[in-house]
């Protein structure tokens, strides 16, 4: 029997606390979007680092597992946060509870996934994806990030557009909304900057 004394608990948890937490809150917080691009195997950890992500993208190959109940333990890496949130309370019981896979097609059905590629293929997908996300205006897409991640906590509707409308305040004075709109009217690309 795996013997693990008092020390051994303060190590392993200060790996999560002081190692994958600041990994994960910085996935959430950062006004970038964060796109996991999933090959293969997303477990234990894994899995939970691709749900903080804000976009995930699946390979055919991609299976997604939470293996923490195999040797005893809850998902803990935001999995109880992110799971139910992406795939609803029963599914995300089901998955932690019985260690379940869920190979990428199911994952995309269940909308733990938002798209999924032929693996021959899968990084010129990623690529293409990345592209047409980057030439997005960048201070929209971060206050879009970040009214989305804040009203899908537990703040009532009209919390949510409160803060939506203060986060459009401070975008109707960019340079990147009168960019959109001058080149919407000329029917041309816009030519965002992040300003």
């Amino acid at each position: 029997a795996l013997n693990i004394d008092e020390t051994d608990t303060e190590a392993l948890t200060s790996v999560l606390v002081d190692h994958y937490h600041p990994l994960l809150l910085t996935l959430v917080n950062s006004p970038i979007p964060v796109i996991a691009a999933v090959e293969g195997a997303a477990a234990g950890i894994g899995c939970d680092i691709a749900l903080a992500c804000d976009i995930r993208l699946a390979s055919e190959n991609a299976v997604f597992c939470e293996l923490f109940g195999q040797v005893g333990l809850l998902p803990d890496g935001g999995g109880t946060f992110n799971l139910p949130r992406i795939v609803g309370m029963g599914r995300a019981l089901e998955m932690a509870l019985t260690c379940q896979k869920v190979r990428a097609e199911q994952a995309l059905e269940w909308g733990m996934v938002n798209h999924v590629y032929p693996a021959d293929s899968f990084k010129q997908h990623v690529q293409t994806y990345v592209e047409r996300l980057a030439y997005k205006a960048p201070l929209a897409v971060a206050r879009t990030k970040q009214a989305i991640r804040q009203a899908a906590g537990n703040v009532c509707f009209e919390d949510a557009i409160k803060q939506e409308s203060e986060l459009q305040k401070d975008l109707f004075t960019s340079r990147d909304f009168k960019e959109g709109v001058t080149a919407f009217l000329q029917k041309r690309s816009p030519n965002f900057r992040g300003a």
